[in-house]
């Protein structure tokens, strides 16, 4: 460790504690992962209609689209199981 940074660490009494894991929200109990990436992107669509600012609209924009892709492969693979090719991907999510 720098000794720049133990200094400025010196003064809070040394380390931090490292920060506590973020409780889920109470409305995530019994969701799967494919509806939080539902939830997720209606959430940043809503953002993407009240953002004023282009630039951070072209980013929400890409995430949304990320997350249809992530969505569009997991149908892909559900199509090829029901046609009989389960990929290592969909065994080890245990779907």
């Amino acid at each position: 460790m720098s000794e720049a940074l133990m200094e400025m660490m010196a003064p809070q009494g040394g380390y931090a504690a490292p920060a506590p894991e973020p409780a889920a929200p109470p409305q995530s109990q019994g969701m799967s992962a494919e509806d939080h990436l539902k939830v997720g992107i209606e959430h940043l669509q809503a953002a993407l209609q009240m953002e004023p600012d282009d630039q951070d609209s072209q980013a929400l924009a890409g995430t949304v689209q990320r997350l249809y892709a992530i969505l569009a492969g997991r149908q892909k693979e559900q199509d090829g199981a029901m046609a009989g090719k389960l990929s290592p991907r969909m065994m080890r999510r245990g779907v």
